[in-house]
């Protein structure tokens, strides 16, 4: 009787554990909410140019983990002018001066637009409108859908720059971009019509950075400036002189500006009062700066013109490591958790690990990349000078052909 009795107790506590385990092992292995397959809140699209209003080059989006060339797509010539991604479209200029829109999933062209000049400029897409200029100083509304022309407006001369958007205490929608005719100017999305401009004092290559919450623009120029205006009536607060001129763009953070120039040095600026906070160059590893900067919390990434990609501390502006690729950065890094997507005008694309900076994974397309890449999704979008778009992906998205 004792041995059943034993026997039968030892049964039921196997069988309280066993229930116990199970119930747990189901606990350890729930989905979290990033394996359900949902696309995170800003990684679908990549509308602005460096990816926001404040161009920090940054994405919520995971990257592909198999990077695989899903399609090509050629166009008229060079392509220069960096891809946006809105509404399952790629939308870019070319120097055969038109803006193509092509399917995100197959690169099947959609639509392409005749602006009338090169188009080195990359759009902007605020909700179902496209907004770009091209060299003759024209600038265009331009439908997401069909392309189909709301307005235009003209400078008179070249625009190399994206556009940006921002949004007037009255809720007004405006965009403003920088031009050859030494003026940042500022438009009303619905109609066109010119709200203010900025005078400068040489030529603006770069895009406008915006900070919403300090209500000011910030760029550079030729003429060596980094100028903050504010936004509701292009009043300069202040200008700040760099060594050299800066031939690209820069990026906010937290209410700080960062930017390269062509003395090899990046700069944080500080936007409350014009206060440069700290420069960085690297005499053995450094060259001119052309490439915007990407930037998170903790880090500013850019490269130079001698292809060395630099990892430096956002605070203190101290070098933390670097990457050498195989040729002259001139596109923008763009940084997705622990990667750094960037390309060289080599023809190089990487992914660089951004704890360690070492080489994860790179494609060679032969053909120079001037163009910032797009990231969206488990998708990278890149264009070359010879007019080729590549999207990688996981191998799992390709189409049923790959089109040529």
């Amino acid at each position: 009787m004792n041995w059943i009795l034993r026997v039968f107790l030892v049964i039921a506590v196997l069988g309280l554990l066993g229930g116990f385990f199970a119930m747990h092992k189901k606990a350890f292995h729930k989905p979290k909410a990033a394996d359900t397959g949902k696309i995170p809140p800003g990684a679908a699209d990549w509308p602005f140019f460096r990816g926001d209003p404040e161009l920090t080059g940054t994405s919520t989006a995971n990257l592909p983990n198999r990077p695989k060339l899903i399609w090509t797509f050629k166009a008229g010539e060079a392509v220069e002018s960096s891809p946006v991604i809105a509404g399952g479209r790629v939308i870019f200029g070319c120097s055969d001066g038109n803006v193509y829109a092509l399917r995100l999933r197959d690169g099947k062209l959609l639509w392409k637009f005749a602006s009338g000049c090169a188009v080195e400029a990359p759009p902007l897409v605020v909700g179902d409108k496209i907004f770009i200029g091209n060299l003759a100083g024209d600038f265009f509304q331009l439908s997401l859908d069909n392309g189909a022309v709301g307005w235009k407006y003209s400078c008179g001369k070249q625009i190399y720059g994206s556009a940006n958007f921002f949004k007037t205490g009255d809720g007004r929608q405006t965009v403003i971009f920088g031009a050859y005719d030494f003026q940042v100017h500022c438009l009303d999305v619905t109609d066109g019509k010119q709200l203010w401009s900025a005078p400068t004092k040489n030529f603006i290559n770069g895009a406008v950075a915006v900070s919403a919450r300090q209500q000011v623009a910030v760029f550079g120029g030729c003429d060596a400036e980094l100028r903050i205006i504010d936004l509701k009536n292009g009043k300069e607060t202040n200008a700040v002189h760099l060594k050299s001129y800066i031939p690209g763009s820069p990026a906010i953070r937290d209410g700080v500006a960062y930017v390269g120039d062509y003395a090899k040095e990046l700069c944080a600026v500080n936007l409350a009062d014009g206060k440069i906070l700290w420069s960085y160059g690297d005499s053995r590893n450094g060259a001119e700066f052309s490439a915007p900067p990407a930037v998170t919390e903790e880090q500013v990434i850019i490269g130079d013109h001698a292809g060395t990609l630099h990892f430096i501390d956002r605070k203190t502006g101290k070098k933390l490591g670097y990457f050498r690729t195989a040729g002259e950065i001139d596109a923008g890094a763009v940084i997705c958790g622990h990667d750094v997507v960037v390309a060289d005008k080599s023809g190089m694309l990487y992914i660089i690990n951004l704890d360690t900076a070492t080489e994860k994974w790179k494609y060679e397309t032969g053909i120079p990349i001037s163009a910032s890449p797009a990231v969206v999704e488990g998708r990278i979008i890149i264009a070359d000078t010879d007019g080729n778009i590549y999207q990688f992906a996981n191998p799992e998205a390709a189409p049923a052909v790959i089109k040529k």
